[in-house]
Order: structure tokens, then sequence, then C-alpha cells
């Protein structure tokens, strides 16, 4: 749950103060971040041995993330959806504010936790996430080199609500695609079967 939600966080952030906002013509190519980058990603970490080290099965904890891939598709969709004004539709753009990662990432580990909580698996997923850190860590620089690679080469950004807003909007569309409670149990079954 934390790798999905942290993962999809990571598409709509940009670095730096003040910046030129994106025009959306000029971003389209930008949208094209989906499951098969996270794919991608795990692929290239797989490589570099992060994902043996946490003793489980690489093939087998890739086809847990492929059962769910169409469901990951889907909450990247509403959340492009809900951001579709960040960008500017017609020029002169604005100078926007960016994001602060760090910021929002405790922001967004402060509400995974309180769901996690509510769920009543928080210590089994803080578990598991502390024996594979590497592994998660790779993956999720990989990620947000992938997602914000196209944004830094037209060296603009979005104009984003504030990061508890952001975590909200990432919620809403997570909960209805099938990444609750359930969702997050059938997927660490699967991780478990797998070997993590």
């Amino acid at each position: 749950m934390f790798n999905v939600i942290l993962l999809l966080c990571i598409t709509a952030l940009t670095y730096g103060h003040r910046i030129r906002q994106c025009t959306c013509n000029e971003i389209q190519p930008c949208s094209n971040v989906d499951a098969r980058t996270i794919f991608t990603c795990a692929d290239k970490c797989q490589v570099k041995g992060h994902a043996a080290k946490s003793g489980v099965s690489y093939p087998a904890l890739r086809m847990c993330y492929q059962e769910i891939e169409s469901t990951i598709n889907a909450v990247f969709g509403c959340v492009r959806d809900k951001l579709s004004n960040s960008c500017s539709k017609v020029p002169p753009p604005l100078t926007v504010r960016q994001f602060n990662p760090t910021l929002f990432k405790v922001e967004l580990i402060k509400e995974v936790i309180t769901q996690l909580k509510a769920s009543g698996i928080k210590h089994e997923v803080i578990k598991y996430f502390l024996e594979e850190k590497e592994y998660s860590k790779c993956r999720l620089e990989c990620f947000s080199d992938e997602a914000l690679k196209c944004l830094r080469e037209r060296r603009c950004g979005l104009v984003l609500p504030s990061n508890r807003d952001l975590v909200l909007i990432l919620k809403q569309c997570a909960l209805p695609n099938g990444m609750g409670t359930a969702g997050f149990r059938k997927l660490c079954r699967c991780k478990v079967k797998a070997g993590a």
C-alpha cells in the first residue's frame, strides 16, 4: 500500500520554489506514467539484487503486482483526472510554487500509518517494509526519476494543491479503485506466498 501510494504521489511532485507553469500541450507526453513504469523500476532494482536480499522470489513478487495492474492504472488515471487543471490550457502560464517532496512524504506517511492502524495491519506492514527497505528505496527513487524526468526536461511545474489535499486526492482515488484494506490484505497475502 505504502509503495503504491507513495509512488503515485511522486508523479505529482516537482522540485524548486517558483517555476513556469507547464502548458497542457507540452506535458501531454509526460502523462504516460503507469503500472508499466512501476514494473520497469522493479525490474531494474531486482537486477541490482535488492529483492533477493529481502528473501523474496522476485518472479512471484512481480506477479503479485501484475495481478493488480488494472487497479494501479485506475488509480493513476483518477489522480490524473483530478489534477487535470494543474497545467495551463492557454499561454501565458503562471509562475507556480512547487511542493517540497520531503514535507509531502511526511504528510503521506502520517496518513498511511493512520489507515494501517485503522485496518489493524500496521505492525505487519511496517515489519515488511523494514525488511525490504533497500528494494523499496530503489524502486521509489527510480519511479520518481521516471515520473519527473519529463517535467524537468521542460523546466516547468504544475499548480498543485497542498500536501494534505494531495494525500486526500490519492486516498479518494485509491479506495474506490480497490486499494482499500481488502485490496491491500490480498496484496500482502500474495507477497507472503512470494516469500516476503
